[in-house]
């Protein structure tokens, strides 16, 4: 093309078929891209150290993390093979435009073809075979993509751990005391009872706050009270939204499930459960370079305040904290606009068919309540 847009302006005589003749001068704000296009291809040309230099060093810099190592900007760094490359490519193309027509020539024996019709059959091919895989990938079960997600992320991450080999490092585990073993226990017993009692969602829903519970201790245990309270206070609201929701809902779910199913998710689940333990003991029992002490160090001085766990979360990773919250504001918006004008009707009976008491205040929740609420209050202020 290059060759052709010279021969035809400098050396293939007046310009003839043109629409308007003699063509006319272009306006001035027609050459100013040109021209600055021009120049900017002459100064990278003869002075590619001055005119582009320091923005490859800056993009260098900045992708190797690290000093960039010696070079040398020039169009031409003696003969050597690019060169000679470039010269063979550049005559090459001349000898092309040379015998273009016998290209012509050999193109004209061949049966004209519709590229346009070819293009468009081989688009509409691949999106029959996409829209067939996808109907044979995504038949609408959530529990069907979890399998996918799950079994996708074992497959990746199995040959990195059966390269690893020994999985528990030079660091060693740490000594576990009894409490800690017990409340362990506690959260894993609990965790599977909640698997084992979901088509019982009230049940399901006891067993399930004891796992926070749990969780909630395990953070006071190691030293972090404020996400422990995080946590116990996530935990009450969101058990008495579910409680609220369980209302409007059975009270039992039928099994939907085959056996067979369930042995295998049971297996993939376990074996995820196996993988992920494994990951963990290379990751804390290996040696490691921790920014903790960047935190301990700047804390005070970088944000204003001596609480680690606090000045991360609002200023050294504000801006995460900021999107989470946005997240949180979008979801509840969303799941507003979804119950604004839903009618919620309860059922007449729970379950088993026994009627709704019509106390609005039941005499053991007023009694309970009663202690609870100055508790709750003395805890807060603390």
């Amino acid at each position: 093309y290059s060759a052709r847009f010279i021969h035809d302006v400098f050396f293939n005589g007046k310009p003839v078929n043109l629409p308007i003749y003699p063509p006319h001068e272009p306006p001035r704000y027609m050459k100013i891209p040109v021209e600055i296009l021009v120049f900017a291809c002459i100064m990278v040309g003869m002075f590619p150290a001055v005119s582009v230099g320091p923005l490859l060093y800056a993009a260098a810099h900045a992708t190797l993390g690290g000093e960039v190592p010696d070079y040398q900007l020039a169009v031409i760094h003696g003969f050597n093979l690019p060169l000679i490359m470039s010269f063979a490519a550049f005559f090459g193309g001349l000898i092309m435009y040379s015998q273009r027509q016998k290209f012509f020539d050999f193109h004209a024996r061949f049966k004209e073809i519709d590229e346009k019709a070819v293009f468009e059959a081989i688009v509409l091919r691949i999106v029959d075979l996409a829209n067939a895989f996808t109907a044979r990938l995504e038949n609408g079960s959530l529990q069907r993509y979890a399998m996918l997600l799950v079994v996708s992320v074992l497959a990746v991450a199995a040959m990195p751990l059966l390269d690893l080999g020994i999985f528990i490092g030079e660091t060693g585990l740490s000594p576990v005391d009894w409490p800690t073993a017990i409340a362990a226990g506690v959260l894993i017993i609990c965790a599977l009872l909640t698997a084992a009692v979901h088509r019982q969602r009230f049940y399901a829903l006891v067993v399930l706050s004891v796992v926070g519970l749990i969780v909630a201790l395990a953070f006071a245990r190691f030293s972090a009270p404020d996400l422990a309270m995080t946590q116990l206070s996530v935990e009450v609201v969101t058990i008495v939204l579910l409680m609220l929701a369980l209302y409007y809902m059975p009270g039992w779910t039928p099994v939907e499930t085959p056996l067979k199913r369930r042995f295998r998710d049971i297996a993939i689940a376990g074996i995820a459960g196996i993988g992920m333990t494994l990951v963990t003991l290379a990751m804390l029992t290996h040696p490691f370079s921790s920014i903790s002490d960047f935190f301990l160090e700047n804390s005070k001085p970088g944000g204003g305040g001596t609480n680690v766990v606090n000045v991360i979360l609002v200023d050294f990773r504000g801006f995460d904290t900021l999107g989470e919250i946005t997240v949180l504001a979008i979801a509840a918006l969303g799941i507003y606009a979804l119950l604004k004008n839903t009618p919620l009707t309860p059922p007449p009976s729970d379950g088993e068919g026994h009627a709704w008491s019509r106390d609005a205040y039941p005499l053991m929740l007023r009694l309970i309540a009663r202690p609870l609420l100055p508790l709750s209050l003395m805890v807060s202020a603390f």
